[in-house]
């Protein structure tokens, strides 16, 4: 009996994952978790820990050193499997499944410095993931080192060939927990799901929806692609008078997210944004998708990407865009990036929208006879990007239109010397200063160069990055303003661009904005967004998260919709009151149905558009 009793606790530590999961969901994201939706949330596990239960019963009838060994091994390599899905549930909301798995594969490379940010972050008690990996491993070590004990001191109690009525009374038990695994149903982001029982409770989900199912709904999206030169036709409604521009300088900013900055105030962090944004044209501007490489296709081309995890931005060789009709006009497209272009197959993406000439800061330097080292697997440091950058476009015949894509603030925020933890706000603000005084460099090196005449600056974020004020941390899976809303400055040295106040925008209205400051709005590209300098009226922001299904949003400002897809539920929040979305309203009936409706809509067409 007593090695019964021993071995039903090794199994039982199957569920501590899902205590510690549940733990948090009530601590840190919606709190409302019921006794009973505890029980539904535990069921699949508690089914798995009384299958494991009677499967060590069986195999250590008789119990062997080798026995000991293996199941001992087995076990805590289940364990720690679930471990880490409930860390990655922690942080992205998303169950571990082969579309994640397959995606960490892929870019496994770069995705290195995320393991700082995976382990060593506050994962709940005060404690970071690895220390409470270690203590969960030293309890799971602990009962089996006095199962072995009881093993080796002859006094085990042990089971013995399985007794019939044993088997039965566990079977049933096993019933039981399976009927109420049915009866749980699909839990708020599938809060429910064992990863390993999920097949045996719902048969595995075709990961792709039946395009022709989409075809009706995604007909309906209010904001399909049209040619630009649509917009031609509108008089300019925001600087009527100004010429086109000869050059374009395109900075997309790593993970630096409106909220903040305080581009307004006197005690800014970022001086250099905020007097460009004084002197220029300052917008708030919304993401399409918080992830760099989906951020990259919207502000490229001008229309919303692919609303889930699969890069399917990558899979065409050719994508409409304002840099393929500059470069139709003559003009040198080129990208200098301290991220390396490999992560994703960016490079492909970039070539696809008419970027031409790709270098990253690495090979710049190797130009002139420099190393750069690496800043983390993201990519080199940002300290000579811009030099180098303005040292080769001084070489370059012709007008041209270069994008710059620095580390920025990108985790795991490591671009000064303090380092006080993988998810420091503290760290995070230090590199939003660094970013700003390199900012500031960059614009002496363009007039050192003589090439600030007749160029436009656009700077903007990528996203934003969550410090858990929503419960969660870094990007992908939250459509809170803190990870959706960043900073958008058009400037020029010559004052052309000065406009007051600050202006409403979307990742998808900088393209047609460019093409419009550059006099090629009048072809054929098609677009979602709008250009800003023809329209004062707010459009609406469509959002997805990065991770398949967990969220979309709507903003009309005030109102902003946030719909989770997992639950069926939709909150209002009203952010002319409540900016830091604090006070939600579920919302329901034919509110609820008309939203809902437009949300999936965009989802359906975004989907459709990359793989009809």
């Amino acid at each position: 009996m007593a090695l019964i009793l021993l071995l039903a606790l090794a199994a039982l530590t199957l569920i501590i994952p899902k205590l510690l999961l549940v733990w948090h969901v009530n601590t840190s994201l919606w709190g409302d978790l019921a006794p009973l939706d505890v029980a539904f949330v535990l069921a699949q596990d508690l089914l798995l820990a009384v299958l494991v239960l009677m499967v060590l019963a069986l195999w250590l009838a008789r119990p062997t050193r080798t026995r000991l060994w293996l199941a001992f091994l087995s076990l805590g390599l289940l364990l720690l499997w679930l471990m880490l899905d409930a860390r990655v549930r922690q942080l992205w909301l998303k169950p571990t499944d082969w579309g994640l798995l397959s995606y960490a594969w892929t870019n496994a490379e770069g995705l290195v410095s995320g393991f700082d940010v995976f382990f060593r972050h506050d994962a709940g008690l005060d404690l970071a993931f690895y220390q409470i990996l270690a203590i969960v491993g030293g309890v799971y070590a602990g009962i089996w080192a006095a199962i072995a004990v009881l093993a080796h001191s002859g006094r085990t109690g042990a089971p013995g060939p399985p007794r019939f009525s044993r088997m039965m009374a566990g079977g049933g038990v096993c019933v039981a927990l399976y009927i109420a695994s049915l009866a749980a149903g699909d839990q708020r982001y599938h809060l429910n799901d064992n990863i390993l029982l999920r097949p045996l409770v719902e048969p595995v989900a075709n990961a792709r929806s039946d395009l022709q199912a989409l075809q009706p709904l995604a007909v309906q999206f209010e904001q399909r692609p049209a040619p630009a030169s649509r917009q031609a036709a509108t008089p300019r409604v925001r600087l009527p008078s100004v010429a086109p521009f000869r050059n374009l300088v395109f900075v997309i900013y790593e993970s630096v997210r409106w909220r903040g900055l305080d581009l307004l105030s006197d005690d800014t962090i970022s001086p250099n944004l905020a007097r460009m944004a004084r002197e220029g044209m300052l917008s708030r501007c919304y993401v399409s998708v918080p992830h760099s490489s989906k951020a990259y296709y919207a502000l490229l081309t001008g229309r919303h990407p692919y609303p889930a995890i699969e890069m399917q931005e990558v899979v065409e060789d050719y994508h409409p865009s304002v840099f393929h009709d500059l470069k139709a006009q003559g003009v040198n497209t080129i990208v200098y990036s301290s991220l390396y272009l490999a992560f994703e197959n960016m490079d492909g993406m970039l070539a696809s929208t008419g970027i031409e000439t790709r270098m990253q800061a690495f090979e710049l330097a190797a130009k002139q006879g420099k190393a750069l080292g690496a800043d983390s697997s993201f990519g080199t440091a940002d300290s000579e990007l811009y030099e180098l950058g303005v040292q080769e476009l001084a070489k370059i015949d012709g007008p041209f239109a270069v994008l710059f894509f620095p580390l920025a603030a990108h985790y795991p925020y490591s671009c000064t010397e303090r380092d006080s933890g993988a998810h420091d706000y503290g760290d995070y603000r230090d590199c939003l200063g660094n970013a700003d005084e390199l900012l500031g460099e960059m614009v002496e090196h363009f007039k050192a160069a003589g090439l600030l005449e007749d160029t436009l600056f656009v700077i903007v974020g990528d996203h934003g990055e969550s410090f858990g004020e929503h419960g969660m941390f870094v990007h992908n899976s939250s459509l809170f303003e803190e990870e959706v809303t960043v900073p958008a400055v058009f400037w020029s040295a010559d004052g052309r661009m000065q406009h007051p106040g600050v202006i409403p925008s979307r990742h998808i209205d900088i393209a047609p904005t460019i093409a419009d400051l550059f006099g090629v709005l009048d072809v054929e590209t098609p677009v979602q967004g709008v250009s800003l300098l023809r329209t004062v009226e707010p459009q609406p922001a469509f959002m997805a998260t990065f991770f398949d299904d967990l969220g979309l949003a709507l903003l009309e400002y005030p109102d902003k919709y946030i719909y989770d897809v997992t639950d069926d539920r939709l909150v209002r929040y009203d952010l002319e009151h409540d900016p830091e979305e604090r006070d939600g309203t579920v919302v329901s009936g034919e509110t609820k149905k008309r939203i809902v409706k437009r949300l999936l809509a965009f989802r359906a067409h975004q989907r459709l558009a990359f793989t009809e």
